[in-house]
């Protein structure tokens, strides 16, 4: 379940609304309201978990000062939302969001560049007898072979599992690897995994190659890995001598 803050001048929508999220200018007496008015302090200042027997599993910040709540079962969730909606000072100023269903995705690899987009997409269709809307190509990425690439494909779970069950796939005259996708997110400016730029809290970036505190034209000779770095200080490993994109590269 996803909550958020709704706009103080209009009633709650089933939209995500975005609450402002520039609080560097405030006053103190700006503070102190914006943080009465986050869906946090509403609420901890309302709903009480141990109190109503409400089995909360975690609690993850999300954008637009919103908040992800996973709980054991749909009666804990249907407890919040009933909770947000008797009570007037909830109802005022929080909405649910309905969070989007993420689709499963594979990963044709090595496939011709002579096959195009539509192409690869009727073959799957036809192979599996499988709809146009459940299949939609994301993305492709550069092959291990010379003169092919790497398709990113979304499906349905039905084709999914049709797609990864027998790993090889018939495309064509050919058969080609086919595997479930996992995408990893990376910071290019944190250089670590698990979000992307755009949401990075860093304020100064980290460079890939020796780990310092800048972006570009590096001169330093020291190969150095910030993951491998914070694993130093916090697991007291040793790893130090690669560079953070070295494919190669130690699990922590």
């Amino acid at each position: 379940m996803v909550v958020e803050n709704c706009p103080s001048s209009q009633t709650p929508t089933n939209d995500v609304e975005n609450f402002p999220n520039d609080v560097d200018n405030l006053d103190e007496q700006g503070a102190e309201q914006n943080k009465a008015f986050s869906v946090k302090h509403l609420l901890d200042s309302s709903i009480q978990p141990l109190k109503d027997k409400i089995k909360i599993k975690d609690v993850k910040k999300i954008k637009n000062q919103g908040l992800a709540v996973d709980c054991e079962d749909d009666c804990e969730v249907q407890q919040i939302i009933s909770s947000i909606q008797n009570l007037e000072e909830l109802k005022k100023n929080i909405t649910r969001v309905q969070p989007k269903v993420k689709l499963p995705k594979v990963i044709f690899y090595n496939i011709p560049n002579d096959i195009k987009e539509p192409e690869l997409t009727e073959v799957i269709r036809l192979r599996l007898g499988a709809t146009d809307e459940t299949i939609k190509i994301k993305f492709n990425l550069k092959g291990r072979r010379e003169g092919t690439s790497h398709w990113v494909v979304e499906t349905s779970p039905s084709t999914f599992h049709l797609l990864t069950k027998n790993k090889k796939n018939l495309l064509n005259w050919a058969a080609y690897s086919v595997r479930d996708f996992i995408g990893v997110r990376r910071c290019f400016k944190c250089q670590i995994f698990g979000h992307t730029q755009n949401n990075c809290n860093d304020n100064i970036p980290f460079c890939s190659f020796c780990s310092g505190r800048h972006s570009r034209h590096c001169i330093s000779d020291h190969i150095k890995c910030i993951n491998c770095s914070l694993s130093n200080h916090y697991k007291k490993s040793s790893y130090n001598y690669h560079q953070f994109v070295d494919q190669k590269a130690p699990d922590k």
